[in-house]
């Protein structure tokens, strides 16, 4: 997983801007499949939904946004973990932070 620090003359833009993953859709639309809130599953677990997942030929971008509680961060990690070991394709995955 990627990690950003944010300039702080940024943050206050973000936190303001409520599209955030709108603004990345709208990036990946151009030849990728979009799709907000996306579940993965296999035979035995099914996991997500992530906020932003992007797909193209082989490639696929997973997107989730983690707040201040540690213990739910720690197990959305592990969701990303475990879908790309599920997803049959070069998979990228991010964590965004407020």
């Amino acid at each position: 997983m990627f990690k950003f620090n944010l300039q702080s003359e940024n943050l206050s833009k973000i936190k303001k801007n409520i599209f955030l993953l709108s603004d990345l859709e709208k990036y990946f639309g151009l030849g990728f499949s979009v799709k907000q809130f996306e579940k993965f599953s296999d035979k035995d677990h099914s996991i997500g939904p992530f906020e932003l997942v992007a797909y193209r030929d082989t490639e696929v971008f997973i997107f989730i946004i983690l707040g201040n509680d540690l213990q739910n961060n720690i197990s959305r990690t592990f969701e990303l973990d475990y879908a790309v070991k599920i997803i049959d394709k070069e998979t990228t995955t991010f964590g965004i932070t407020l």
